[in-house]
C-alpha cells in the first residue's frame, strides 16, 4: 500500500495545485468496492492507483470548462478558441462581431429580435450556452457534494458479477439473507415466493422487472431493473449474456466500457410486514474490465499531439468514468445514437447525414453530432441533443483541457496549430469524419469504450 499512496501523490503533484486544492477524496463522494479482489470480481482494488489520478482529472475537466465558459472569459476576444470548441461539440455560435455585450446575445436583445418576428437561432445559442454552464456547474457540484456511507451514497463498482439474478420462485430474504416465512409461527414452514411477495405485498408487476441480490461490504438486498429498458435475451430469458466464469448474466458482456444504474426503490408506502430485504435506491457506476484494457493514457503527455492527429488520440483512462458521471448529473442525459456523414456531400443539410443506431462514441463521433445540430434546419433548444449528450459533455471537458495545455485547436476534429478563421468552418468535414468504427447497438445511458 505504500507505494500506492506514492503513486497516488505523484499523480496530484503534476495536476495543478489551484485544482488540487478544492478536491475532495473520492472516498467522501463515492462508496468504492475495495472488498478482496480474490474473492470478488467486482473489486476496484486492482485499479485503485487509478483512482486519485482520474478523480484529479474529472475535477481539472470540469474545473476547466467552468471557467472557460464564464461570462468574463468567453466573451474574450483572445478566447476564440473556446467559442469554436462551443460550436463544434453544441452547435453555439457566437456573434460574428462582438459589441458591447461581447460575442453573446443578451435577453433584451433576444427579446427585442422576437418582437420583430425573428431571434432564431439567436435565442437557441443563447440557451445551450446558458445550459452547458449549468451542467459543468451542476457536475462541480456533484464531485464536492462529500457524505457519509450510506444508502443515498453513489457506489462504483468495477464489474456487474455482484448482481444476482433472481426468478419467479426464489425465496424472498431478509436483511440477514435468511429466507422469510408466510407464517411467522412457524419459522421451518413455507416460505415466500419472491413474484408472490411483490404482487401480494408490493402490489407490483413482478414480470416487468428484473430482480437481483446483491451484497456490498455489510450491506446485502434487492436490486431492481426494468424490463422496458433492458429486454431479455432471447432463449436464456435474462438482460445480459451470461459470464463464463460465473455462469450468471453480466452487464459488462456487451461493448459498453461502463454502465449507470437508477435501480427502483421499493413502492410506497410500505406494508407493515414488510420483512424483506433493503431495496437499494443508491445510484450505482459500473466500470467494467474493457475500462481498463488496452494502451489508453493515463494522463494527457506534456507535449502536444503532431500536426493532424486525431482529436480520439487525446482519450485517457478518466474518459468512461467521466462520461458515466453525466449520468449521475441529470437522468436526461443520454447516449444517442451517432450521426454519420454521407460521403461526397457538403455537411450543410440535415439531408447528408444518415443514423445506424449505434451510440455515439468519442470526440470525433460528438463533433458530429454537433454539425449535424447546425446543419439546416438549425436545430431548435427543444430537440437539441448535443446538451443532453454524455459523450459531448465529457470530450467538450476534455478537449477544452488539451487545448489549454498545448494551445492548439481541435475544433475541427483534429490538432492543429492554428484555428479556422471563423466558427462556421470549424467541425469534422466528410473527409475527415466518415472513417468510423463500428459496434453493436447500445442504449441510452450506456457508455462504450473510446478506442485509440
Amino acid at each position: 500500500m505504500r507505494s500506492q499512496y506514492w503513486q497516488c501523490l505523484l499523480a496530484i503533484l503534476i495536476l495543478p495545485p489551484l485544482t488540487v486544492a478544492s478536491v475532495p477524496p473520492i472516498k467522501n463522494v463515492f462508496q468504492i468496492d475495495y472488498r478482496k479482489a480474490s474473492q470478488y470480481k467486482s473489486s476496484c482494488v486492482p485499479h485503485v492507483n487509478k483512482f486519485g489520478t482520474m478523480w484529479l482529472q474529472m475535477h481539472e475537466m470540469t474545473a476547466n470548462a467552468i471557467d472557460a465558459l464564464s461570462p468574463k472569459n468567453y466573451n474574450d476576444p483572445k478566447e476564440a478558441r473556446t467559442r469554436t470548441l462551443l460550436y463544434s461539440f453544441f452547435g453555439i455560435a457566437p456573434k460574428e462581431k462582438p459589441d458591447s455585450n461581447g460575442y453573446e446575445y443578451s435577453i433584451n436583445e433576444i427579446t427585442r429580435m422576437q418582437q420583430q418576428g425573428r431571434g432564431e437561432p439567436e435565442n437557441t445559442y443563447n440557451r445551450k450556452l446558458s445550459a452547458v454552464r449549468t451542467q459543468y456547474q451542476e457536475a462541480q457540484r456533484f464531485l464536492t457534494y462529500e457524505q457519509r456511507d450510506g444508502p443515498d451514497k453513489p457506489r462504483i463498482m468495477c464489474d456487474s458479477t455482484f448482481l444476482d439474478l433472481q426468478r419467479a420462485d426464489d425465496e424472498v430474504k431478509d436483511a440477514d439473507g435468511n429466507s422469510i416465512p408466510k407464517d411467522p409461527s412457524r419459522p421451518a414452514g413455507e416460505k415466500w415466493k419472491l413474484k408472490d411477495w411483490e404482487q401480494t405485498k408490493c402490489r407490483r408487476n413482478f414480470e416487468t422487472n428484473w430482480y437481483f441480490w446483491y451484497t456490498f461490504n455489510s450491506e446485502q438486498g434487492y436490486f431492481v431493473l426494468p424490463k422496458s429498458d433492458f429486454p431479455a435475451k432471447p432463449k436464456i430469458n435474462t438482460p445480459w449474456d451470461l459470464d463464463p466464469r460465473t455462469k450468471k448474466p453480466s452487464a459488462c458482456l456487451t461493448t459498453d466500457a461502463g454502465w449507470v444504474f437508477s435501480p427502483l426503490e421499493k413502492p410506497s408506502p410500505l406494508p407493515r410486514d414488510d420483512k424483506s430485504a433493503p431495496w437499494t435506491s443508491a445510484q450505482w457506476v459500473i466500470l467494467c474490465p474493457s475500462s481498463w484494457l488496452g494502451h489508453i493514457m493515463r494522463t494527457l503527455p506534456t507535449t502536444a499531439p503532431p500536426e493532424g492527429a486525431g482529436i480520439d488520440t487525446l482519450n485517457t483512462t478518466a474518459m468512461t468514468f467521466y462520461h458515466e458521471l453525466w449520468h449521475l448529473v441529470d437522468e436526461k442525459i443520454v447516449d444517442y445514437d451517432r450521426v454519420l456523414p454521407i460521403r461526397g456531400k457538403d455537411l450543410t443539410s440535415k439531408n447528408h447525414f444518415t443514423r445506424d443506431g449505434i451510440a455515439i462514441r468519442g470526440g470525433k463521433e460528438s463533433l458530429i453530432l454537433g454539425k449535424w445540430e447546425n446543419a439546416n434546419p438549425i436545430t431548435r433548444l427543444h430537440d437539441a441533443q448535443t446538451i443532453k449528450s454524455a459523450e459531448n459533455f465529457a470530450w467538450f471537458g476534455l478537449t477544452l483541457t488539451a487545448k489549454k495545455k498545448y494551445d492548439r485547436d481541435f475544433s475541427t476534429g483534429v490538432c492543429r496549430k492554428n484555428s479556422p478563421e471563423a466558427v462556421g468552418q470549424s467541425g469534422p468535414s466528410s473527409e475527415t469524419s466518415r472513417n468510423t468504427k463500428t459496434t453493436r447497438s447500445t442504449k441510452s445511458r450506456r457508455s462504450v469504450p473510446t478506442t485509440v
